[in-house]
């Protein structure tokens, strides 16, 4: 068997500490702990997270991986009990804890900000509506219409003063390239997108925001991604594979992104998960349990996917991406 020397060139280093920026693979002797250290590379991968109390998709979503907010969605109950969703859910890293409700229940709802400070955008009663709801970390409160009533928008922004909503369909079904704007107080048409479509996710803020997949009017899916500069929307590199419904790192940005799951016309639903670097998308760690509808938080390197379906599910998974670590290894 090789030698470490043999593999690597070198004998183990002796140091007094361990060094600033160890590679993959190099080993050392830290004679002030009396240890042996090594570094190594984790893969990128979903961990099981804390059950939502509420199983449903197409719901609103915001915040981060150890503090989200979920809020209305769909049970997938059949008439005539009541399919959409008031329930509003905070996660603190590990569980989830009903709060209060949306003012109104709905499904295919979009959202922003955090979970002290969030916005909730359009939905589907039915039929697709302009209501904005506020939450405070307390409460909803109902504000601002939007001036196009629509659902399955995608959204962004930092918090409840700061949102962009585009695309999605309106009450008669059509799809939108519609975008609007929020500062707080009122709603603002801006440049439209260049490709009209529903089921899309959002990422970033209003003035950096990144629309993802999205289905067209024959239910197809897309792989048309566009990036937002805060005045226009210019088209950017594909997605690997097309779909729509997808979860995303809504805090994230337009140059730091993950899209995970989705709608695809076949098998139904996808597990995968796609990392963008402002330039070009690459599929890394895939969902453990493939699903449409999915919320999701967090940023590229730290998500959270949570609920979706079929069938419908409260399953949560934590994403963490490929690390360096220093580990200590057992020697006795």
């Amino acid at each position: 068997m090789a030698t470490y020397k043999e593999i690597k060139g070198t004998q183990i280093e002796v140091l007094a500490s361990d060094p600033s920026n160890p590679v993959e693979g190099q080993l050392w002797y830290n004679s002030t702990s009396n240890v042996l250290k090594g570094q190594i590379v984790t893969a990128a991968a979903w961990a099981t997270g804390g059950n939502l109390n509420t199983a449903r998709s197409l719901m609103g979503c915001a915040g981060i991986q150890t503090a989200a907010l979920a809020f209305g969605g769909d049970n997938g109950s059949p008439p005539p009990a009541t399919r959409d969703q008031a329930v509003t859910e905070s996660y603190n890293g590990t569980n989830w804890t009903e709060v209060n409700d949306l003012n109104a229940s709905r499904r295919r709802i979009s959202g922003n900000g955090t979970t002290t400070s969030a916005l909730a955008a359009g939905g589907f009663e039915p039929p697709s509506v302009a209501k904005v709801e506020s939450w405070n970390g307390s409460n909803w409160t109902e504000v601002g219409d939007l001036n196009q009533s629509r659902s399955s928008a995608g959204q962004a922004g930092a918090d409840n003063t700061s949102s962009i909503v585009f695309g999605g369909s309106n009450p008669s079904g059509t799809n939108l390239v519609l975008t609007e704007t929020w500062n707080g107080s009122a709603w603002t048409e801006v440049g439209d997108l260049n490709t009209a479509g529903y089921g899309v996710t959002g990422v970033g803020i209003v003035t950096a925001a990144l629309a993802s997949d999205r289905a067209n009017a024959s239910d197809v899916a897309q792989t048309v991604i566009e990036s937002w500069n805060g005045s226009s929307w210019t088209e950017v590199a594909n997605l690997n594979t097309p779909r729509y419904y997808a979860g995303g790192s809504c805090s994230g940005t337009n140059t730091a992104a993950l899209y995970f799951g989705g709608q695809v016309p076949t098998p139904g639903v996808t597990a995968v998960n796609e990392s963008w670097n402002g330039s070009s998308w690459t599929e890394i760690a895939d969902l453990s349990i493939a699903r449409a509808g999915a919320g999701g938080s967090g940023i590229q390197s730290s998500a959270l996917a949570f609920g979706g379906a079929p069938p419908y599910m409260n399953s949560t998974e934590e994403f963490s991406n490929a690390a360096n670590t220093t580990v200590t290894f057992d020697v006795t």
